[in-house]
C-alpha cells in the first residue's frame, strides 16, 4: 500500500487527494505506516553519509567521518525530531484554517503535512552525500505543489484564499524545520 501511495501522490496528486480524503484512516494509521517507515530514509542515508562519506571540516579540504555512535545518535534525534516536525505541521496547517476560511480538522491536517512531505521523505537518499543539503531542499520544494492542490481538497480551502494559504504555511514550515534541523545538527557538533 505505502509504494501505490507515493506512485499515486507523487505521479496523480490531484486524484490521490480525493482518495485520501475519503479514506477513514486516523492519525495513528497514517503516523505508523506511512510517516514512520518513510521519516526513517533521511535518517538512515544521512547516518551512513556521515559514517562513510563524511563532511568537510571549516574551508579546507580535510575530510572528517563521524564516529558509528556519534551518527547513530544524530539518526535517531533526527528521526524523531522529523516525525515531531510532522506533527507541529499538521498544527500548523490546522491553526490557519480559520484564517483561510477552510475546514478546521486535525487529523485532514496532518494528513496533509505528512503526505505532502513525501518528495523530502524521498530525497533523503541523497543525504549519503552530506553535501547535496541544497538538491534535497530543492527537490522537497515539490511538496509545495502537493499542498497546493491537497488544501482545497483536504481543508476546503476556497481558490480565492489558497495561494496565501500555501505561503503562509510553507513560510512557518521551513523556519520549524530549520529550527529542528539546527536541534539534530548540534549532535554533530557537540562530538
Amino acid at each position: 500500500m505505502i509504494i501505490e501511495r507515493i506512485k499515486g501522490i507523487l505521479i496523480a496528486p490531484k486524484q490521490t487527494w480525493y482518495t485520501i480524503q475519503s479514506e477513514p484512516h486516523t492519525f495513528g494509521q497514517v503516523f505508523t505506516h506511512y510517516a514512520m517507515p518513510l521519516a526513517a530514509i533521511p535518517a538512515f542515508f544521512g547516518m551512513l553519509g556521515y559514517i562513510f562519506v563524511g563532511i568537510k571540516s571549516g574551508f579546507g579540504a580535510s575530510v572528517y567521518r563521524i564516529p558509528v555512535g556519534t551518527a547513530f545518535v544524530w539518526a535517531i534525534v533526527y528521526y524523531l525530531l522529523t516525525l515531531i516536525g510532522l506533527f507541529l505541521d499538521g498544527i500548523i496547517i490546522n491553526a490557519f484554517t480559520q484564517v483561510y476560511d477552510s475546514e478546521h480538522c486535525a487529523v485532514k491536517a496532518y494528513k496533509l503535512a505528512v503526505y505532502s512531505f513525501t518528495p523530502a521523505f524521498l530525497a533523503g537518499v541523497l543525504n549519503i552525500i552530506p553535501t547535496a543539503g541544497f538538491l534535497v531542499f530543492l527537490i522537497s520544494l515539490t511538496g509545495i505543489y502537493l499542498l497546493y492542490h491537497g488544501l482545497p481538497v483536504m481543508m476546503q480551502t476556497p481558490r480565492e484564499k489558497l495561494t496565501n494559504y500555501v505561503i503562509s504555511v510553507v513560510l512557518a514550515v521551513i523556519i520549524l524545520h530549520v529550527i529542528l534541523s539546527g536541534i539534530a545538527s548540534l549532535f554533530i557538533s557537540l562530538s
